[in-house]
């Protein structure tokens, strides 16, 4: 994800290198690490969101 895409995700004052609260680090990086994931952070994040997260409340 680029930075463009990421500002207009998450917002202009979303920190590229902080976390989501909803989904911490170590729970992706533990996905990553047992081979169930090879996407970045945020992307990883997205796809929690449109897994977990009804489109309405977004």
């Amino acid at each position: 994800m680029n930075a463009s895409r990421f500002h207009e995700v998450f917002g202009d004052d979303a920190d590229f290198w902080g976390e989501d609260p909803d989904w911490r680090i170590e729970d992706w990086q533990i996905e990553v690490s047992e081979d169930n994931t090879r996407l970045g952070y945020w992307d990883w994040v997205l796809a929690q969101r449109d897994l977990f997260i009804p489109d309405e409340e977004l």
